[in-house]
């Protein structure tokens, strides 16, 4: 299998292609990336910002890479709405249009969002069949992505969308809830800060392994029969953050207090409940998340004291 994986570099791009090389050890993907490769590393990059070039040259570089799949974990999740707009949708597009020209079009895995849908109702879990209201610019974006996805699957070509909920494990970024609150405890313990003061907590969100994500990626990426399919990943559970903050403290073994001051975010003002319906995946995938949150936060915590130089990652993980 010959795969093609844009956003290589970033938490979930990394993470799939971790678990591609688990899985076929064989397999050497064509990584895409906006910037520059990673030093010493011995797979096949292509520098390109897939927003900015056309469709022709898209086209150009798949040719030469002749993929069986091609998986897009590009995205960005940050402020800017020209960047939102650019690495959410505009990629997918140009990705979209350039594999349906391809003499032999290649399967496209669209990593889509859980921010989709927008407010849950309480208690109540998330379907694919719900219609979505997304809260901000970043979840209409993804939204955008994905009805590109399965209108070009309804014109023929083997495309779907993994719609993932908050992916949290080794390497979160400062951007996520975990990875911001994990680096906050490690310099409290460095400094010997008393407290640790971070937003709100009480909102729900239903938190997949980052590891688990990946392994959903690699079976859809071998799975025939299900073009134009939207598939919720997650762990199927609402936490509070509040929890997922705690397992962190006991991962850190941190004595100090948490303290819960401001407002929060925007997204955790506006979308207080989230949870995702996961029937779908299993069936169609026989996948289930199966590593439990506390395993999550304390890889998270020992993947950040490993590097203690570890910096945030960019919103943009194209």
């Amino acid at each position: 299998m010959r795969v093609v994986l844009v956003g290589a570099r970033g938490f979930i791009g990394g993470a799939v292609r971790r678990e591609l090389a688990r899985l076929h050890p064989d397999i050497r993907p064509v990584c895409i990336t906006r910037g520059q490769p990673p030093p010493g590393d011995d797979a096949r990059w292509i520098s390109m910002d897939l927003s900015r070039v056309s469709v022709t040259t898209v086209r150009r570089a798949l040719d030469r890479a002749a993929p069986d799949v091609v998986v897009n974990c590009a995205g960005f999740t940050g402020r800017s709405r020209r960047g939102l707009v650019d690495a959410n949708a505009r990629v997918v597009l140009n990705l979209l249009v350039a594999a349906s020209d391809m003499r032999r079009p290649p399967r496209v895995v669209q990593i889509g969002s859980g921010a989709e849908y927008g407010e849950g109702a309480p208690g109540r879990a998330s379907r694919e069949t719900d219609e979505p209201h997304p809260a901000g610019p970043y979840g209409a974006t993804k939204l955008i992505a994905t009805q590109l996805v399965t209108s070009a699957a309804e014109s023929g070509l083997d495309a779907l969308v993994l719609r993932v909920f908050n992916p949290i494990g080794p390497g979160a970024p400062e951007q996520s809830l975990a990875g911001a609150a994990a680096r906050k405890i490690r310099t409290a313990l460095e400094l010997g800060l008393d407290h640790v003061e971070l937003g709100p907590l009480d909102a729900f969100r239903d938190f997949v392994d980052i590891r688990d994500v990946a392994r959903a990626v690699g079976i859809a990426c071998a799975t025939e029969g299900l073009a134009g399919a939207v598939l919720n990943v997650g762990s199927g559970t609402a936490v509070t953050a509040r929890m997922v903050v705690g397992t962190l403290v006991a991962a850190s073994a941190y004595r100090g207090r948490i303290t819960e001051r401001g407002a929060g975010s925007d997204r955790s003002q506006r979308v207080s409940w989230q949870e995702a319906d996961v029937t779908l995946v299993r069936r169609l995938l026989g996948w289930r998340a199966e590593i439990p949150l506390e395993r999550s936060t304390a890889d998270l915590w020992a993947s950040l004291t490993a590097n203690p130089h570890a910096t945030a990652m960019s919103s943009r993980t194209a």
